[in-house]
This record gives C-alpha cells, sequence and structure tokens, in this order.
C-alpha cells in the first residue's frame, strides 16, 4: 500500500509539473505572437492607409467641384488602378462610398452598388474618422481562417467639403507573415509539449522501473535471509516437533474422549507448524525437478481421493472435468503439490460449505499449445487491490496464513515454463487457471 501511494503522488506531482510547463511554454508563445502581430498590424495599417490616401488623391481627379460622386463614368481608370494595386499588395477590394456608407463603386462585383458597404460594419469608428475628415485603419479581424484588414480616408472637394470616402480592402495574401508566425508558433507549442510529455512519461517509467528493481532486490534479500534463516531452524523445529506428535500419538487412545479431543488439537498444530517449516525451506531449494511423461488425470485422481472426505465434511462439493488429457512431460509431484494448495485456499474461501470444480481442456496461448487446469470455487473472492500481490512471498489475505502457497504454485509455473493466472468476484468466487506448454520438451529450471 505505501508503494503504491507513493507512486500515485509522485504521477501526481509529475503531471501537475507538466501541466505548469505546458501553461508556462503556451503562454509565452501566445505573447511573443501578440507582440508580433500588434507590431506588423500597426505597420500594415499605416502602409494600407497611404495606398487609400494615394487612390484618394486619383479619385479626387475625377470630382468636379459642386457635383455630386458620379463614377460609373471612370470605372475603367479606377479598375486600372485597383489592377495596379491588387499586384503590388495583394488588396482584395477597392470601394468608394458616400457620407451615409452606401456603395458608389466597387471593384468586387458582389457588392451591391445603393446599399450600405457591409466592411463598415467591422469597425464603425474606422468609417467615422474618415468622414469627419481623418483617416484611418481598422483593427485586424480573422475571418474564416483569414486575416482582413481596411482602411478607410475621405474624398473632398477643393473646398474640403468630404464628398465620399475611399475604402480599400486586404486580404489574407496581404497578411500572409501573420498567418505563418501564427502557424508555426502554434506547432512549435504542440511539437514541444508533446516533447515534453514523453520526457516525464519517460522519466516515471525509469523511476517505476528503478522502484520495481529495488523492490525486487530487497524482496530476494529477504527471501535469502529468510531461507538461511530457514536452514538453520528446520532440524532444530522439526525434531521437537516430531517428538511431539509422536508422545500425543501415544497417549491418545489412553485418554478420556475430551482429552483425546485437546490431544488431536495439539497433533494439528504439530502438522501445521511442520507445513510452515516446509514452506519455509521450499524458499532455499528448487521444487521437485523430476519431469515425466504422462497425463495430468493421473495426479488429479490421487489428489481428489486425497481430499475429496475431508472436503464433505466441510460441506465442499467436488467436481472434475477432463476435457482432454494428452501426454506431455511434467513434474507429477510439483503438479500435486500446485492443486492442494489452490484446494486448500478453496476451502479456506468457504467456511460455510460452497463447490470447487476442476476443469482440464486444452487451448492456444499466442499460438502455442497448452493445456490448462482450472480450479473454481463459490467463496468470497479476492479484493481487487490484493490481485496483484498474492503470488508475492508472505504475502496472504488470510488470518494466520504464512503468504506462501501461492507463491509456491507461482514457482511451480515457472519451473515449467508455463503460467498461472487468476480471475475473481468478491462474494461470488475464485478461479485459478495452471496453463502447461505441452509441445515442447521441458528442462527442469533451477529455483
Amino acid at each position: 500500500m505505501k508503494k503504491s501511494s507513493s507512486l500515485r503522488i509522485l504521477l501526481f506531482w509529475t503531471t501537475i509539473q507538466l501541466l505548469f510547463v505546458f501553461v508556462l511554454f503556451n503562454a509565452g508563445n501566445w505573447y511573443l505572437f501578440n507582440k508580433i502581430k500588434k507590431s506588423v498590424d500597426d505597420e500594415l495599417g499605416k502602409t494600407l492607409l497611404n495606398y487609400a490616401v494615394f487612390i484618394s488623391d486619383r479619385v479626387e481627379d475625377f470630382l468636379l467641384p459642386g457635383e455630386p460622386v458620379e463614377l460609373a463614368i471612370y470605372q475603367n481608370k479606377l479598375e486600372q488602378v485597383f489592377d495596379r494595386l491588387a499586384i503590388q499588395i495583394g488588396l482584395s477590394n477597392l470601394a468608394i462610398l458616400d457620407t451615409l456608407g452606401e456603395t458608389i463603386y466597387s471593384f468586387d462585383r458582389t457588392v451591391p452598388i445603393s446599399e450600405k458597404y457591409s466592411y463598415i460594419l467591422l469597425d464603425r469608428t474606422a468609417f467615422e474618422s474618415a468622414k469627419n475628415g481623418v483617416g484611418a485603419y481598422t483593427e485586424l479581424y480573422e475571418k474564416r481562417g483569414r486575416f482582413l484588414k481596411g482602411a478607410f480616408y475621405p474624398l473632398t472637394e477643393p473646398s474640403g467639403n468630404v464628398v465620399g470616402i475611399v475604402s480599400i480592402e486586404a486580404g489574407s495574401d496581404f497578411f500572409l507573415l501573420l498567418g505563418l508566425i501564427k502557424k508555426y508558433a502554434l506547432t512549435l507549442t504542440i511539437l514541444t509539449v508533446f516533447s515534453i510529455i514523453l520526457l516525464g512519461l519517460l522519466f516515471v517509467l525509469v523511476l517505476i522501473k528503478f522502484r520495481q528493481s529495488e523492490e525486487s532486490t530487497r524482496r530476494s534479500i529477504t527471501l535469502a535471509t529468510m531461507g538461511e534463516m530457514a536452514s538453520l531452524m528446520a532440524h532444530e523445529i522439526k525434531n521437537p516437533l516430531a517428538v511431539i506428535r509422536a508422545v500425543a500419538e501415544r497417549i491418545e487412545p489412553k485418554l478420556s474422549s475430551e482429552s483425546a479431543e485437546m490431544v488431536s488439537f495439539i497433533k494439528e498444530e504439530v502438522d501445521r507448524l511442520n507445513g510452515l517449516v516446509q514452506g519455509y525451506l521450499s524458499l532455499t531449494r528448487p521444487l521437485s525437478n523430476e519431469f515425466y511423461r504422462g497425463r495430468v488425470s493421473d495426479v488429479i485422481n490421487v489428489v481428489l481421493r486425497y481430499i475429496r472426505d475431508e472436503f464433505a465434511k466441510s460441506g465442499i462439493k467436488i467436481t472434475a472435468e477432463i476435457v482432454d488429457d494428452p501426454e506431455f512431460e511434467f513434474a507429477p509431484d510439483a503438479l500435486r503439490q500446485a492443486l492442494l494448495n489452490l484446494f486448500f485456499n478453496a476451502r479456506d474461501a468457504m467456511p460455510g460449505g460452497g463447490s470447487v470444480s476442476l476443469r482440464v481442456y486444452k487451448e492456444k496461448i499466442k499460438n502455442e499449445e497448452y493445456l490448462s487446469i482450472a480450479v473454481t470455487d463459490t467463496g468470497i473472492g479476492i479484493p481487487e487491490k490484493d490481485r496483484k500481490r498474492i503470488f508475492e512471498p508472505f504475502y496472504s489475505t488470510k488470518e494466520g496464513g504464512s503468504g506462501l502457497g501461492l507463491y509456491v504454485v507461482r514457482r511451480i509455473m515457472e519451473e515449467h515454463g508455463g503460467r498461472v493466472s487468476v480471475s475473481s468476484i468478491e462474494d461470488l468466487g475464485t478461479t485459478f487457471v495452471l496453463s502447461f506448454p505441452t509441445g515442447k520438451k521441458q528442462e527442469p529450471k533451477s529455483g
């Protein structure tokens, strides 16, 4: 639990740091972009206004003092002016407006004549400024992926009266520089954030691997220490236990039924202690490495004969179904030990009785032939938080458990080049599956 908690804290703070870097970097990029945008925007606005002045001067040459602005007859000249400017600076439209904002002339044929010029809506302030005799340019707008900017400049009579407005508009080509800056800034931000995330994940993975290696080393040291202790203490403990059990068996027939029951309890506890000693000894030596060619049904039948009566007394029904029973090389003694460990775990998970089913069948795992033995109980199940740790040595979910039974099962399957898996639903039951490879010759593995 402590390891899991510290890992969650590590991931949390790593995520916070990545988010902070992301926000900081992104904010810096957009601040830089906006500064460049404003600087370029002002320069482009001034340039656009200068061209509006140039066009205004040309148009004023067409005006007659005291006459209304009638430009239709000068359309060819205006179009020539526009063509030259469109090539030079990329203008998208040129329009002449009256002081009410209605279109007198527009190079863009889609703009209706004698109707309100829609571009005024983008920046009414600039139009009003030109109407009062002072040229102005609009703010920069982004519309449908295009940057748009315009300039308004007054048309005046020789007397100084404003009789019309020149409006020029530049589209995305004119502001290609800003578009590229924005695009590159966004791309750079995405690539940088992606790189930061990758580096962060790499850091977390390295740290997790380091923690796992550290935990594995610590566990190996613990196992070695426990193994040495078990070897030293085994004879000192087993001999007195053997004496105690022998004495108990000798005096049991001579005692009353009540006293005999107490002696029986002593024998059970002696057997339990012997089992613990054997479990600790298994940490320092290889499990049974005697491989023979045979059928698992022979081992299963022996195990079932051994436990069936005892389980029946506890209200547990045992069923077995052997669908497939091919011959292959395996270690019978090791398999018997693994099955007994699974059956006894199932019994402990059903204190009020229940059922245990065993099923043997073939299956393919990653294109290899396996013979699987599934042991399913109807017990209390295993909590999800414990499932990843139940195969660790000395980890037990049972009160008073040694935590070695499933660890031994895992070692047996590793010796066979197979695997053990578990699935469980709390309050419904648990299934352990032992999968043995059957398509290759087995070589015993040292523990």
